[in-house]
């Protein structure tokens, strides 16, 4: 089983060191996981590629898409940005939002709450990751539906044109 970890277009440093530290490591090993791939994004952090013995770390700043990273992962653990889960979500994934809580008015809290709400997701801070990791039961999480693109353009077509 493989994670996933993007943190998009930007630097989260705090988030790559949380997912690699030791403890985390071993409870991922534990729940049945064998390797990670991080999307570093604008960040400085390398972690070790093999931080564990029998669990494997590789990583990269920056894809064309991350799609297919998403598509073979298990689980992805993402930065709070709209983009991201959504497309997360989209892929049917179980999914695990890091808010970054140095970022100043963080509107990104609400969206993972409220998607968090309506059982779609887990969210968490880097400092707290380990211990809710132990609680979260993927089991109760709800398939996402994606919203119906053709609404929009029905509502115009029938309002400026019936």
């Amino acid at each position: 089983m493989i994670i996933f970890v993007t943190v998009g277009t930007t630097s989260f440093d705090e988030l790559i060191k949380a997912v690699t530290s030791k403890d985390v490591i071993i409870l991922f090993k534990k729940l049945g996981y064998k390797s990670m791939i991080i999307q570093l994004g604008r960040g400085v952090y390398y972690p070790q590629s093999n931080i564990l013995e029998g669990f494997f770390i590789q990583w990269y700043h920056y894809k064309n898409s991350i799609e297919s990273d998403i598509k073979q992962a298990s689980l992805v653990i993402s930065h709070a940005g709209a983009g991201s889960i959504i497309e997360i979500l989209e892929a049917n994934k179980n999914l695990i939002v890091v808010l970054n809580e140095n970022l100043m008015d963080n509107h990104q809290s609400e969206l993972a709450e409220q998607l968090f709400n309506e059982k779609f997701l887990f969210y968490t801070t880097c400092h707290n990751l380990h211990p809710d990791i132990q609680k979260m039961d993927f089991e109760k999480l709800l398939p996402y539906k994606c919203g119906d693109s053709n609404l929009f353009s029905n509502f115009i077509s029938e309002y400026f044109f019936t």
